[in-house]
């Protein structure tokens, strides 16, 4: 799987390191800024993909405390957790975790998440499973803490849409400004000057 690979879109990911690892096997993932990525053990897709702009080590070691606590978490400081939890007590998943460096600007993080995620999409044919406020079909997502809902399974019976198949991706077609452009139909473009 290119998505798995130590140089996937060019980057320099660091080893899959595991959400259970010692802190010393944990203290591997950098402290810097940068993009992560969140996969189950022995399985060949991905469950999410982030950025942050605070230590990928900080970030990534609330979200694997977060995921690994006996009852669901809130929504925060993490939002992927409750949806890995939910992964984690219906299927049995454990994780591991891989992130790369970039030391750059916030729009540039967020830029280089989206390409991950469609090139995720494009590689895969479907989004991560924890990305898109996507979750598990037979769970309902925790609250932020303020709101103080936890989240958990739902009566036999009934299902969270949230957890249902993503939509194919878009292949790419055209040029951005092409009526076409991702084999979509734009419209007409319209002047956003102001007609006095």
């Amino acid at each position: 799987m290119q998505y798995f690979s130590p140089t996937w879109c060019d980057l320099s990911w660091t080893d899959w390191i595991p959400f259970t690892a010692t802190r010393e096997g944990f203290g591997e993932i950098p402290r810097t800024s940068g993009v992560y990525r969140v996969r189950p053990v022995e399985k060949d897709f991905l469950m999410y993909i982030g950025q942050t702009g605070r230590s990928l080590h900080e970030r990534l070691n609330d979200l694997r405390r977060n995921t690994l606590k006996p009852i669901m978490p809130f929504n925060d400081p993490h939002t992927a957790a409750p949806s890995l939890w939910a992964w984690r007590d219906a299927e049995g998943y454990s994780y591991e975790c891989s992130a790369a460096t970039l030391l750059s600007k916030k729009s540039e993080r967020i830029g280089w998440e989206c390409y991950l995620l469609w090139n995720y999409r494009l590689l895969s044919g479907s989004s991560t499973l924890c990305n898109f406020g996507r979750f598990h079909h037979k769970y309902w997502k925790s609250t932020n803490r303020k709101q103080n809902q936890r989240g958990g399974r739902l009566p036999d019976g009934e299902i969270n849409i949230s957890g249902g198949p993503s939509l194919p991706p878009l292949q790419q077609k055209g040029n951005p400004g092409d009526t076409n452009w991702m084999g979509l139909g734009w419209s007409e473009k319209i002047s956003l000057k102001k007609i006095l």
